[in-house]
Protein backbone atom coordinates (compact mmCIF):
# COMPACT_ATOMS: atom_id res chain seq x y z
CA UNK A 1 0.00 0.00 0.00
CA UNK A 2 2.84 2.40 0.85
CA UNK A 3 4.49 1.77 -2.49
CA UNK A 4 1.19 2.49 -4.29
CA UNK A 5 0.80 5.72 -2.38
CA UNK A 6 4.25 6.88 -3.39
CA UNK A 7 3.46 6.21 -7.03
CA UNK A 8 0.28 8.29 -7.05
CA UNK A 9 2.09 11.40 -5.87
CA UNK A 10 5.59 11.63 -4.48
CA UNK A 11 4.91 14.53 -2.13
CA UNK A 12 1.49 13.24 -1.08
CA UNK A 13 2.91 10.93 1.57
CA UNK A 14 2.70 13.08 4.66
CA UNK A 15 4.67 12.01 7.76
CA UNK A 16 2.77 9.50 9.81
CA UNK A 17 2.02 10.41 13.40
CA UNK A 18 4.16 8.23 15.68
CA UNK A 19 1.40 7.26 18.08
CA UNK A 20 -2.12 8.29 17.00
CA UNK A 21 -4.76 8.54 19.71
CA UNK A 22 -6.86 5.47 20.35
CA UNK A 23 -10.01 7.18 19.03
CA UNK A 24 -8.29 8.09 15.78
CA UNK A 25 -7.10 4.51 15.44
CA UNK A 26 -10.63 3.19 15.86
CA UNK A 27 -11.96 5.70 13.34
CA UNK A 28 -9.28 4.75 10.83
CA UNK A 29 -10.02 1.06 11.28
CA UNK A 30 -13.73 1.68 10.76
CA UNK A 31 -13.12 3.80 7.64
CA UNK A 32 -10.71 1.31 6.10
CA UNK A 33 -13.17 -1.52 6.77
CA UNK A 34 -15.89 0.50 5.05
CA UNK A 35 -13.67 1.12 2.03
CA UNK A 36 -12.80 -2.58 1.74
CA UNK A 37 -16.42 -3.61 1.93
CA UNK A 38 -17.46 -0.92 -0.55
CA UNK A 39 -14.78 -1.95 -3.04
CA UNK A 40 -14.70 -5.70 -2.57
CA UNK A 41 -17.90 -6.80 -0.83
CA UNK A 42 -17.53 -9.71 1.56
CA UNK A 43 -14.14 -10.71 2.91
CA UNK A 44 -14.31 -14.04 1.08
CA UNK A 45 -14.75 -12.20 -2.20
CA UNK A 46 -11.79 -9.97 -1.33
CA UNK A 47 -9.57 -12.95 -0.58
CA UNK A 48 -10.58 -14.57 -3.84
CA UNK A 49 -9.39 -11.52 -5.73
CA UNK A 50 -12.85 -10.75 -7.12
CA UNK A 51 -14.47 -7.33 -7.21
CA UNK A 52 -17.76 -5.97 -5.96
CA UNK A 53 -18.71 -4.79 -9.46
CA UNK A 54 -18.59 -7.26 -12.33
CA UNK A 55 -17.80 -4.37 -14.64
CA UNK A 56 -14.46 -3.96 -12.85
CA UNK A 57 -13.42 -7.55 -13.43
CA UNK A 58 -12.90 -7.08 -17.16
CA UNK A 59 -12.23 -4.06 -19.32
CA UNK A 60 -12.41 -4.91 -23.04
CA UNK A 61 -10.99 -2.31 -25.42
CA UNK A 62 -10.46 0.11 -22.55
CA UNK A 63 -6.79 -0.05 -21.66
CA UNK A 64 -5.52 1.19 -25.02
CA UNK A 65 -8.02 4.04 -25.32
CA UNK A 66 -8.49 5.19 -21.73
CA UNK A 67 -7.00 8.32 -20.26
CA UNK A 68 -3.97 6.87 -18.48
CA UNK A 69 -2.71 8.80 -15.48
CA UNK A 70 0.93 9.32 -14.56
CA UNK A 71 1.18 6.19 -12.40
CA UNK A 72 -0.93 3.72 -14.38
CA UNK A 73 -2.48 2.39 -11.17
CA UNK A 74 -6.01 1.10 -11.49
CA UNK A 75 -8.47 0.65 -8.66
CA UNK A 76 -11.91 -0.84 -9.01
CA UNK A 77 -13.58 2.56 -9.29
CA UNK A 78 -10.98 3.67 -11.81
CA UNK A 79 -11.62 0.68 -14.08
CA UNK A 80 -15.38 1.30 -14.01
CA UNK A 81 -14.86 4.99 -14.66
CA UNK A 82 -12.66 4.27 -17.69
CA UNK A 83 -15.10 1.71 -19.04
CA UNK A 84 -17.96 4.16 -18.63
CA UNK A 85 -16.12 6.87 -20.55
CA UNK A 86 -15.04 4.44 -23.24
CA UNK A 87 -18.62 3.21 -23.67
CA UNK A 88 -19.87 6.79 -23.87
CA UNK A 89 -17.43 7.57 -26.64
CA UNK A 90 -18.37 4.53 -28.72
CA UNK A 91 -21.93 3.48 -27.89
CA UNK A 92 -24.74 5.78 -29.12
CA UNK A 93 -27.29 4.33 -26.67
CA UNK A 94 -25.00 4.88 -23.69
CA UNK A 95 -24.27 8.41 -24.87
CA UNK A 96 -28.00 9.08 -25.06
CA UNK A 97 -28.55 7.59 -21.58
CA UNK A 98 -26.00 9.89 -19.95
CA UNK A 99 -27.43 12.95 -21.69
CA UNK A 100 -31.01 12.03 -20.88
CA UNK A 101 -30.22 11.83 -17.18
CA UNK A 102 -28.97 15.42 -17.22
CA UNK A 103 -31.80 16.55 -19.51
CA UNK A 104 -34.46 15.19 -17.19
CA UNK A 105 -32.89 16.20 -13.87
CA UNK A 106 -31.71 19.70 -14.84
CA UNK A 107 -33.06 20.77 -18.25
CA UNK A 108 -32.80 24.58 -18.06
CA UNK A 109 -31.86 24.63 -14.39
CA UNK A 110 -33.01 24.28 -10.79
CA UNK A 111 -33.67 27.90 -9.84
CA UNK A 112 -34.20 29.73 -6.53
CA UNK A 113 -37.21 31.81 -5.50
CA UNK A 114 -35.58 34.85 -3.88
CA UNK A 115 -37.84 37.04 -1.72
CA UNK A 116 -35.57 40.11 -1.94
CA UNK A 117 -35.75 41.86 -5.35
CA UNK A 118 -32.31 43.49 -5.10
CA UNK A 119 -30.68 40.20 -4.10
CA UNK A 120 -32.52 38.44 -6.93
CA UNK A 121 -31.05 40.91 -9.45
CA UNK A 122 -27.59 40.37 -7.98
CA UNK A 123 -28.05 36.59 -8.31
CA UNK A 124 -29.10 36.91 -11.95
CA UNK A 125 -25.94 38.90 -12.68
CA UNK A 126 -23.75 36.41 -10.83
CA UNK A 127 -25.26 33.36 -12.54
CA UNK A 128 -23.80 34.49 -15.86
CA UNK A 129 -20.28 34.85 -14.37
CA UNK A 130 -20.28 31.84 -12.04
CA UNK A 131 -18.04 29.58 -14.15
CA UNK A 132 -14.34 30.26 -13.55
CA UNK A 133 -13.64 29.14 -17.13
CA UNK A 134 -16.34 31.34 -18.62
CA UNK A 135 -17.92 28.48 -20.58
CA UNK A 136 -21.27 28.02 -18.80
CA UNK A 137 -23.60 29.88 -16.51
CA UNK A 138 -24.55 28.39 -13.14
CA UNK A 139 -27.50 26.47 -14.58
CA UNK A 140 -25.34 25.11 -17.37
CA UNK A 141 -22.88 23.97 -14.70
CA UNK A 142 -25.76 22.15 -13.00
CA UNK A 143 -26.47 20.25 -16.21
CA UNK A 144 -22.84 19.37 -16.74
CA UNK A 145 -22.44 18.36 -13.09
CA UNK A 146 -25.28 15.82 -13.26
CA UNK A 147 -23.99 14.55 -16.60
CA UNK A 148 -20.47 14.10 -15.20
CA UNK A 149 -21.72 12.52 -11.98
CA UNK A 150 -23.75 9.94 -13.91
CA UNK A 151 -20.92 9.22 -16.36
CA UNK A 152 -17.93 9.23 -14.00
CA UNK A 153 -19.58 8.81 -10.61
CA UNK A 154 -18.75 12.22 -9.15
CA UNK A 155 -17.83 15.80 -9.88
CA UNK A 156 -15.89 18.41 -7.89
CA UNK A 157 -16.52 22.11 -7.39
CA UNK A 158 -14.10 24.51 -5.76
CA UNK A 159 -15.13 27.98 -4.58
CA UNK A 160 -12.77 30.65 -5.87
CA UNK A 161 -12.86 34.06 -4.17
CA UNK A 162 -12.06 36.93 -6.55
CA UNK A 163 -10.95 40.50 -6.05
CA UNK A 164 -13.69 43.12 -5.94
CA UNK A 165 -12.63 44.61 -9.27
CA UNK A 166 -12.47 41.22 -11.03
CA UNK A 167 -16.23 40.83 -11.39
CA UNK A 168 -19.23 43.09 -11.85
CA UNK A 169 -21.35 40.79 -9.69
CA UNK A 170 -20.43 39.07 -6.43
CA UNK A 171 -16.65 38.28 -6.49
CA UNK A 172 -17.05 34.52 -6.30
CA UNK A 173 -16.71 31.79 -8.91
CA UNK A 174 -16.95 28.00 -9.12
CA UNK A 175 -14.24 25.81 -10.62
CA UNK A 176 -15.72 22.56 -11.88
CA UNK A 177 -13.39 19.53 -11.99
CA UNK A 178 -13.63 15.84 -12.79
CA UNK A 179 -13.25 13.31 -9.99
CA UNK A 180 -9.78 12.49 -11.38
CA UNK A 181 -8.50 15.55 -9.51
CA UNK A 182 -9.16 13.64 -6.26
CA UNK A 183 -6.78 10.63 -6.15
CA UNK A 184 -8.56 7.37 -5.43
CA UNK A 185 -5.43 5.65 -4.12
CA UNK A 186 -4.43 8.31 -1.60
CA UNK A 187 -5.27 6.48 1.62
CA UNK A 188 -3.04 7.15 4.60
CA UNK A 189 -2.83 8.90 7.94
CA UNK A 190 -2.09 12.61 7.87
CA UNK A 191 0.42 14.35 10.11
CA UNK A 192 -2.38 15.83 12.24
CA UNK A 193 -3.77 12.38 13.09
CA UNK A 194 -6.68 12.54 10.63
CA UNK A 195 -7.17 9.79 8.09
CA UNK A 196 -7.21 10.34 4.35
CA UNK A 197 -9.30 7.78 2.46
CA UNK A 198 -9.54 8.10 -1.31
CA UNK A 199 -8.24 11.67 -1.10
CA UNK A 200 -10.90 12.72 1.44
CA UNK A 201 -9.59 13.69 4.88
CA UNK A 202 -11.77 13.14 7.95
CA UNK A 203 -11.24 13.93 11.61
CA UNK A 204 -11.79 11.71 14.66
CA UNK A 205 -15.58 12.14 14.56
CA UNK A 206 -15.76 11.40 10.83
CA UNK A 207 -16.26 14.97 9.65
CA UNK A 208 -14.71 15.89 6.30
CA UNK A 209 -12.03 18.48 6.95
CA UNK A 210 -10.16 18.64 3.64
CA UNK A 211 -9.94 17.30 0.10
CA UNK A 212 -6.53 16.50 -1.37
CA UNK A 213 -6.83 17.74 -4.95
CA UNK A 214 -4.48 17.78 -7.93
CA UNK A 215 -3.99 21.29 -9.24
CA UNK A 216 -4.02 19.89 -12.79
CA UNK A 217 -5.88 16.94 -14.27
CA UNK A 218 -3.56 13.88 -14.11
CA UNK A 219 -3.97 13.28 -17.84
CA UNK A 220 -3.30 16.91 -18.72
CA UNK A 221 -0.26 17.42 -16.51
CA UNK A 222 2.78 18.19 -18.65
CA UNK A 223 5.36 19.09 -16.04
CA UNK A 224 4.20 22.68 -15.56
CA UNK A 225 4.91 22.22 -11.85
CA UNK A 226 7.78 20.45 -10.14
CA UNK A 227 5.64 17.46 -9.29
CA UNK A 228 2.11 16.21 -9.70
CA UNK A 229 0.95 16.10 -6.12
CA UNK A 230 -2.41 16.67 -4.43
CA UNK A 231 -2.84 19.75 -2.28
CA UNK A 232 -5.14 19.83 0.77
CA UNK A 233 -8.08 22.20 0.29
CA UNK A 234 -10.38 23.02 3.23
CA UNK A 235 -13.72 21.22 3.02
CA UNK A 236 -15.51 24.58 3.19
CA UNK A 237 -14.15 25.46 -0.25
CA UNK A 238 -15.02 22.17 -1.97
CA UNK A 239 -18.20 20.42 -3.06
CA UNK A 240 -17.97 16.72 -3.91
CA UNK A 241 -21.20 15.92 -5.70
CA UNK A 242 -22.05 12.23 -6.02
CA UNK A 243 -24.79 9.71 -5.28
CA UNK A 244 -23.87 7.60 -2.22
CA UNK A 245 -24.80 3.95 -2.55
CA UNK A 246 -23.97 2.93 1.03
CA UNK A 247 -23.87 4.81 4.33
CA UNK A 248 -20.36 6.13 4.73
CA UNK A 249 -19.46 6.04 1.03
CA UNK A 250 -16.55 8.36 0.33
CA UNK A 251 -16.47 8.35 -3.47
CA UNK A 252 -19.01 7.93 -6.25
CA UNK A 253 -19.31 5.19 -8.88
CA UNK A 254 -20.67 5.62 -12.45
CA UNK A 255 -24.41 5.10 -12.25
CA UNK A 256 -24.58 2.58 -15.10
CA UNK A 257 -21.87 0.32 -13.65
CA UNK A 258 -24.27 -2.67 -13.39
CA UNK A 259 -25.15 -2.31 -17.09
CA UNK A 260 -21.71 -1.77 -18.62
CA UNK A 261 -21.35 -5.46 -19.50
CA UNK A 262 -24.86 -5.42 -21.00
CA UNK A 263 -24.06 -2.40 -23.16
CA UNK A 264 -20.84 -4.07 -24.30
CA UNK A 265 -22.60 -7.34 -25.13
CA UNK A 266 -25.37 -5.54 -27.02
CA UNK A 267 -22.84 -3.62 -29.06
CA UNK A 268 -21.02 -6.86 -29.92
CA UNK A 269 -24.34 -8.47 -30.86
CA UNK A 270 -25.29 -5.55 -33.11
CA UNK A 271 -21.90 -5.53 -34.83
CA UNK A 272 -22.09 -9.30 -35.44
CA UNK A 273 -25.60 -8.99 -36.89
CA UNK A 274 -24.48 -6.14 -39.13
CA UNK A 275 -21.46 -8.08 -40.39
CA UNK A 276 -23.66 -11.10 -41.11
CA UNK A 277 -25.99 -8.99 -43.21
CA UNK A 278 -23.08 -7.36 -45.01
CA UNK A 279 -21.73 -10.80 -45.89
CA UNK A 280 -25.00 -12.18 -47.18
CA UNK A 281 -25.77 -9.05 -49.20
CA UNK A 282 -22.43 -9.32 -51.03
CA UNK A 283 -23.71 -12.09 -53.29
CA UNK A 284 -26.19 -11.20 -56.01
CA UNK A 285 -26.58 -14.71 -57.37
CA UNK A 286 -24.90 -17.89 -58.64
CA UNK A 287 -24.73 -19.63 -62.02
CA UNK A 288 -23.95 -23.18 -63.08
CA UNK A 289 -22.17 -24.10 -66.30
CA UNK A 290 -23.80 -26.66 -68.56
CA UNK A 291 -22.28 -30.13 -68.65
CA UNK A 292 -21.62 -31.83 -72.02
CA UNK A 293 -22.86 -35.29 -72.85
CA UNK A 294 -19.46 -36.73 -72.11
CA UNK A 295 -19.55 -35.21 -68.60
CA UNK A 296 -16.99 -32.50 -69.33
CA UNK A 297 -17.52 -28.82 -68.36
CA UNK A 298 -17.16 -26.42 -71.25
CA UNK A 299 -15.39 -23.09 -70.97
CA UNK A 300 -16.81 -20.29 -68.93
CA UNK A 301 -18.65 -17.31 -70.27
CA UNK A 302 -16.58 -15.20 -72.61
CA UNK A 303 -14.66 -12.60 -70.63
CA UNK A 304 -14.29 -8.97 -71.56
CA UNK A 305 -11.02 -7.17 -72.13
CA UNK A 306 -10.46 -6.78 -68.40
CA UNK A 307 -11.09 -10.45 -67.70
CA UNK A 308 -14.47 -9.96 -65.94
CA UNK A 309 -17.07 -12.50 -66.89
CA UNK A 310 -20.14 -10.73 -65.51
CA UNK A 311 -20.57 -6.98 -65.47
CA UNK A 312 -22.52 -4.77 -62.99
CA UNK A 313 -26.01 -4.29 -64.32
CA UNK A 314 -27.91 -1.09 -64.83
CA UNK A 315 -31.61 -0.92 -63.91
CA UNK A 316 -33.90 -2.85 -66.31
CA UNK A 317 -30.95 -4.52 -68.06
CA UNK A 318 -31.58 -7.77 -69.95
CA UNK A 319 -28.72 -10.22 -70.16
CA UNK A 320 -28.53 -13.13 -72.57
CA UNK A 321 -26.64 -16.18 -71.36
CA UNK A 322 -25.31 -19.01 -73.56
CA UNK A 323 -27.59 -22.04 -73.84
CA UNK A 324 -27.51 -24.39 -70.89
CA UNK A 325 -26.45 -21.92 -68.18
CA UNK A 326 -28.56 -22.05 -65.00
CA UNK A 327 -28.85 -18.99 -62.75
CA UNK A 328 -29.91 -18.97 -59.08
CA UNK A 329 -30.44 -15.64 -57.36
CA UNK A 330 -29.09 -15.15 -53.85
CA UNK A 331 -31.76 -15.51 -51.18
CA UNK A 332 -30.06 -14.81 -47.85
CA UNK A 333 -31.94 -15.88 -44.75
CA UNK A 334 -33.95 -13.22 -43.01
CA UNK A 335 -32.83 -11.80 -39.67
CA UNK A 336 -33.29 -13.72 -36.47
CA UNK A 337 -36.94 -13.37 -35.51
CA UNK A 338 -35.92 -12.89 -31.88
CA UNK A 339 -33.35 -10.19 -32.63
CA UNK A 340 -35.72 -7.23 -32.12
CA UNK A 341 -37.47 -8.44 -28.91
CA UNK A 342 -34.19 -9.62 -27.39
CA UNK A 343 -32.50 -6.33 -28.15
CA UNK A 344 -35.42 -4.32 -26.75
CA UNK A 345 -35.45 -6.24 -23.47
CA UNK A 346 -31.71 -5.79 -22.97
CA UNK A 347 -31.83 -2.09 -23.80
CA UNK A 348 -34.70 -1.73 -21.32
CA UNK A 349 -32.65 -3.47 -18.65
CA UNK A 350 -29.68 -1.21 -19.36
CA UNK A 351 -31.87 1.92 -19.30
CA UNK A 352 -33.36 0.98 -15.93
CA UNK A 353 -29.87 1.01 -14.41
CA UNK A 354 -29.90 4.82 -14.66
CA UNK A 355 -33.61 5.20 -13.94
CA UNK A 356 -34.79 5.61 -17.53
CA UNK A 357 -36.86 3.52 -19.94
CA UNK A 358 -36.27 2.03 -23.38
CA UNK A 359 -38.03 4.95 -25.05
CA UNK A 360 -35.67 7.49 -23.47
CA UNK A 361 -32.64 5.84 -25.03
CA UNK A 362 -34.04 5.07 -28.48
CA UNK A 363 -36.70 7.83 -28.81
CA UNK A 364 -38.85 5.09 -30.33
CA UNK A 365 -42.39 5.36 -28.93
CA UNK A 366 -44.16 2.97 -31.30
CA UNK A 367 -44.81 0.36 -28.58
CA UNK A 368 -46.42 2.64 -25.97
CA UNK A 369 -49.59 4.71 -25.81
CA UNK A 370 -49.82 8.09 -24.12
CA UNK A 371 -51.37 6.50 -21.02
CA UNK A 372 -48.60 3.93 -20.77
CA UNK A 373 -46.02 6.66 -21.19
CA UNK A 374 -47.69 8.69 -18.41
CA UNK A 375 -47.48 5.71 -16.05
CA UNK A 376 -43.85 5.22 -17.05
CA UNK A 377 -42.99 8.87 -16.40
CA UNK A 378 -44.66 8.77 -12.98
CA UNK A 379 -42.11 6.17 -11.92
CA UNK A 380 -39.20 7.84 -13.69
CA UNK A 381 -40.31 11.19 -12.25
CA UNK A 382 -39.96 9.96 -8.67
CA UNK A 383 -36.28 9.18 -9.23
CA UNK A 384 -35.76 12.47 -11.05
CA UNK A 385 -37.28 14.44 -8.17
CA UNK A 386 -35.18 12.49 -5.67
CA UNK A 387 -32.02 13.36 -7.58
CA UNK A 388 -33.06 16.99 -7.86
CA UNK A 389 -33.64 17.38 -4.14
CA UNK A 390 -31.23 14.96 -2.45
CA UNK A 391 -28.25 15.55 -4.73
CA UNK A 392 -28.52 18.72 -6.81
CA UNK A 393 -30.22 20.97 -4.24
CA UNK A 394 -28.63 19.56 -1.09
CA UNK A 395 -25.10 19.03 -2.39
CA UNK A 396 -24.71 21.88 -4.90
CA UNK A 397 -27.40 24.55 -4.79
CA UNK A 398 -27.71 25.16 -1.05
CA UNK A 399 -23.94 25.40 -0.34
CA UNK A 400 -23.53 27.66 -3.36
CA UNK A 401 -26.36 29.94 -2.23
CA UNK A 402 -24.95 30.25 1.29
CA UNK A 403 -21.49 31.07 -0.04
CA UNK A 404 -22.97 33.52 -2.54
CA UNK A 405 -24.88 35.44 0.14
CA UNK A 406 -21.89 35.45 2.52
CA UNK A 407 -19.64 36.86 -0.19
CA UNK A 408 -22.28 39.37 -1.27
CA UNK A 409 -22.49 40.71 2.30
CA UNK A 410 -18.75 40.72 3.05
CA UNK A 411 -17.95 42.39 -0.28
CA UNK A 412 -20.56 45.10 0.30
CA UNK A 413 -22.58 44.11 -2.76
CA UNK A 414 -25.70 43.51 -0.65
CA UNK A 415 -26.90 44.50 2.80
CA UNK A 416 -29.62 42.48 4.56
CA UNK A 417 -32.82 44.41 5.38
CA UNK A 418 -33.20 45.80 8.87
CA UNK A 419 -34.51 43.23 11.37
CA UNK A 420 -34.09 40.41 8.84
CA UNK A 421 -33.05 37.11 10.33
CA UNK A 422 -30.13 35.19 8.88
CA UNK A 423 -32.29 32.19 8.03
CA UNK A 424 -34.62 34.42 5.99
CA UNK A 425 -31.96 35.13 3.37
CA UNK A 426 -29.74 32.07 3.82
CA UNK A 427 -32.60 29.72 2.91
CA UNK A 428 -34.47 29.94 -0.37
CA UNK A 429 -36.88 27.65 -2.13
CA UNK A 430 -35.51 25.87 -5.19
CA UNK A 431 -37.88 25.21 -8.08
CA UNK A 432 -37.26 22.33 -10.45
CA UNK A 433 -37.79 22.80 -14.18
CA UNK A 434 -41.23 22.03 -15.60
CA UNK A 435 -41.64 18.40 -16.57
CA UNK A 436 -43.65 19.28 -19.67
CA UNK A 437 -47.00 17.83 -20.65
CA UNK A 438 -47.87 14.62 -22.41
CA UNK A 439 -51.49 15.75 -22.78
CA UNK A 440 -51.45 19.54 -22.13
CA UNK A 441 -55.22 20.11 -22.13
CA UNK A 442 -55.96 17.38 -19.60
CA UNK A 443 -52.99 18.09 -17.34
CA UNK A 444 -53.31 21.88 -17.19
CA UNK A 445 -57.07 21.56 -16.70
CA UNK A 446 -56.47 19.17 -13.80
CA UNK A 447 -54.11 21.63 -12.08
CA UNK A 448 -56.55 24.50 -12.60
CA UNK A 449 -59.40 22.41 -11.17
CA UNK A 450 -57.30 21.48 -8.13
CA UNK A 451 -56.56 25.17 -7.50
CA UNK A 452 -60.23 26.10 -7.89
CA UNK A 453 -61.24 23.37 -5.42
CA UNK A 454 -58.67 24.52 -2.88
CA UNK A 455 -56.70 21.27 -3.13
CA UNK A 456 -53.65 23.07 -4.49
CA UNK A 457 -52.36 26.59 -4.00
CA UNK A 458 -51.50 28.79 -6.94
CA UNK A 459 -47.94 28.92 -5.67
CA UNK A 460 -47.59 25.15 -5.83
CA UNK A 461 -49.47 25.00 -9.11
CA UNK A 462 -47.09 27.47 -10.72
CA UNK A 463 -44.13 25.61 -9.19
CA UNK A 464 -45.29 22.51 -11.05
CA UNK A 465 -44.84 24.57 -14.21
CA UNK A 466 -41.28 25.37 -13.10
CA UNK A 467 -41.88 29.04 -12.33
CA UNK A 468 -42.35 31.55 -9.49
CA UNK A 469 -45.92 32.66 -8.73
CA UNK A 470 -44.78 36.14 -7.68
CA UNK A 471 -43.09 36.69 -11.03
CA UNK A 472 -46.18 35.41 -12.82
CA UNK A 473 -48.43 37.79 -10.85
CA UNK A 474 -46.20 40.78 -11.56
CA UNK A 475 -46.03 39.91 -15.25
CA UNK A 476 -49.82 39.55 -15.37
CA UNK A 477 -50.20 42.91 -13.62
CA UNK A 478 -47.88 44.57 -16.12
CA UNK A 479 -49.68 42.92 -19.06
CA UNK A 480 -53.09 44.02 -17.79
CA UNK A 481 -51.88 47.56 -17.05
CA UNK A 482 -50.46 47.81 -20.57
CA UNK A 483 -53.69 46.47 -22.07
CA UNK A 484 -55.75 48.98 -20.06
CA UNK A 485 -53.52 51.83 -21.15
CA UNK A 486 -53.85 50.86 -24.80
CA UNK A 487 -57.59 50.21 -24.31
CA UNK A 488 -57.25 46.58 -25.41
CA UNK A 489 -59.98 44.14 -24.36
CA UNK A 490 -58.60 40.61 -24.06
CA UNK A 491 -60.87 37.85 -22.84
CA UNK A 492 -58.25 36.70 -20.35
CA UNK A 493 -59.08 39.68 -18.13
CA UNK A 494 -62.42 39.77 -16.25
CA UNK A 495 -64.87 42.32 -17.63
CA UNK A 496 -63.09 42.56 -20.94
CA UNK A 497 -66.44 42.53 -22.73
CA UNK A 498 -67.61 45.60 -20.76
CA UNK A 499 -66.58 49.16 -21.29
CA UNK A 500 -62.83 49.58 -21.18
CA UNK A 501 -61.62 51.10 -17.87
CA UNK A 502 -60.06 54.49 -17.69
CA UNK A 503 -56.36 54.34 -18.55
CA UNK A 504 -54.00 54.42 -15.59
CA UNK A 505 -50.28 54.81 -15.17
CA UNK A 506 -48.95 51.23 -15.49
CA UNK A 507 -45.52 52.16 -14.17
CA UNK A 508 -46.95 53.63 -10.97
CA UNK A 509 -49.27 50.67 -10.54
CA UNK A 510 -46.46 48.14 -10.81
CA UNK A 511 -44.37 50.23 -8.43
CA UNK A 512 -47.22 50.24 -5.92
CA UNK A 513 -47.55 46.46 -6.19
CA UNK A 514 -43.84 45.91 -5.61
CA UNK A 515 -43.76 48.33 -2.65
CA UNK A 516 -46.79 46.61 -1.11
CA UNK A 517 -45.11 43.20 -1.46
CA UNK A 518 -41.89 44.41 0.15
CA UNK A 519 -43.83 46.06 2.98
CA UNK A 520 -45.78 42.84 3.55
CA UNK A 521 -42.57 40.80 3.68
CA UNK A 522 -40.98 43.16 6.23
CA UNK A 523 -44.11 43.09 8.38
CA UNK A 524 -44.14 39.29 8.29
CA UNK A 525 -40.51 39.17 9.41
CA UNK A 526 -41.18 41.64 12.25
CA UNK A 527 -44.20 39.66 13.42
CA UNK A 528 -42.16 36.46 13.42
CA UNK A 529 -39.42 38.08 15.51
CA UNK A 530 -41.97 39.46 17.97
CA UNK A 531 -43.50 36.01 18.36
Amino acid sequence: MAKANRSIGEAASAPVAPSPPARATRVASRVMSSMRSAFFGASAMFRAGRTAYEAASRSPRVEASADVGPNGALGEHEVIRRRSRHTYRNDPLYRQAMRQVANNVIHYGVKPIIPYPDLAELWEDWVEQADSRGQLDFYGMQWHAVFTASLSGEVLFRFRERRDDDMDAVPLQLQMMEGDHLPLTLTQQAANGNWIVGGVERDAIDRVTAYHIYRHHPSDWTGRTNALMPEPVPARDVILMYLPERPGDTRGVPWAAPALNTFDALRTYDIAELERKKGTSTYGGFYERPIDDDGSVPGALPADDEGAMLQPLEPNTWVELPPGYKVTFSQPPSSDANYGPYRRENISMAAVSVGLAYEHLTLNFEKVSDRQYRAMMLEVGRLIESLQYHMVVQQLCKPTWRRFVETAITSGRWTPPVNARKRDYMRVEWVSPARGHIHPVQEVTAVAAAISAGLLSRKRGVALMGDDVEKIDLENARDKARADKLELAYTVYPGADAAAPAPSDPGQRVKDIVEAEISETVERIEEAEAA
